[in-house]
């Protein structure tokens, strides 16, 4: 065998085997979701999240803010699609 078809062999098998392992961690984390969410429903069984849901007192809108360290960089935003806008 040569060198370059050793290579090929190794690199094509390193691949494959990479690839099985990534797939079957995957399918490992999708069990234990499925198991942590059976977890979490049974604990909060008492809990209809169907009638929270309907409420007229549940919010429409969702209100997106700025994190502690994005704060400059969003008014920087602001300020360039809202020019009339005042910097604090």
């Amino acid at each position: 065998m040569s060198p370059w078809n050793f290579f090929t062999m190794l690199l094509t098998y390193g691949i494959f085997i990479y690839a099985v392992i990534l797939v079957l961690f995957y399918l490992w984390i999708g069990l234990y979701s499925i198991g942590a969410t059976r977890k979490y429903m049974r604990k909060n069984a008492i809990t209809d999240y169907r009638l929270l849901a309907s409420s007229p007192h549940a919010p429409s809108v969702s209100i997106l803010a700025p994190a502690y360290n994005e704060c400059q960089y969003s008014r920087k935003c602001a300020l360039v699609a809202f020019p009339v806008l005042q910097q604090p």
